[in-house]
């Protein structure tokens, strides 16, 4: 479990959930081709932020203060995902669905990543 695949795959899975979770809660899950491109363009956006930021890869996704760098990276990708989801279907972005989803990613992305902390100890 304790691998980059295990970051990568978990990650977009997380943002997948959450994102159908939005669209249920909203009663929009029939629009399958918005919420596909809502949750690649989420992870998408994520990957590009978390990299940078050491977490994709183990052991630096364990190092430090992990949950402060995740707060920063969704902080990024989140409005980066949003503003191209924006584009592409040519319509606004209001700034209140920006806040709700860097909420609810950061917390299912936080709440996943504690798992593989509690399963990967550090010393491995």
């Amino acid at each position: 479990m304790c691998r980059n695949q295990t970051l990568w795959i978990g990650d977009a899975v997380v943002l997948a959930l959450m994102t159908t979770i939005g669209f249920l809660v909203h009663g929009t899950q029939g629009q399958i081709g918005r919420l596909a491109l809502t949750a690649v363009l989420a992870a998408l956006a994520w990957y590009l932020a978390a990299g940078p930021l050491g977490l994709l890869r183990f052991p630096q996704a364990r190092q430090g203060r992990w949950w402060l760098r995740l707060v920063w990276a969704e902080g990024l990708a989140t409005p980066l995902a949003l503003s191209l989801r924006g584009v592409l279907l040519m319509q606004p972005i209001a700034p209140m669905f920006v806040v709700a989803a860097f909420t609810f990613n950061t917390l299912g992305l936080f709440l996943w990543r504690l798992l593989v902390a509690w399963r990967c100890p550090a010393s491995r």
